[in-house]
């Protein structure tokens, strides 16, 4: 799987040109400046992109690693011997 910082910047820019593009579009500008803005646009939000997927990186890490210090693994003896089996004395 692709970086945090990876996917968001290039959703984010997908999606600022995209946008971008449809509403020069839907204005009737011309399309050398409706293609100059999108691709402006496209640069402007790869850059957020990169910034959000740094800060959502940082904070998955930081939740997986205080997760997995909350609850350590157990070895299979110990728990096997946490079992506590009763033997009916019938």
């Amino acid at each position: 799987m692709d970086t945090p910082i990876k996917l968001f910047a290039s959703v984010l820019a997908l999606t600022g040109f995209a946008v971008a593009l449809v509403a020069g579009l839907a204005s009737g500008a011309d399309s050398a400046s409706t293609l100059k803005r999108a691709m402006l646009s496209m640069l402007v939000c790869y850059a957020v992109g990169a910034a959000l997927g740094a800060i959502a990186g940082h904070a998955i890490s930081e939740y997986l690693r205080g997760y997995a210090a909350d609850r350590p693994a157990v070895s299979m003896d110990e728990a096997i011997a946490s079992y506590v089996i009763e033997e009916d004395d019938e």
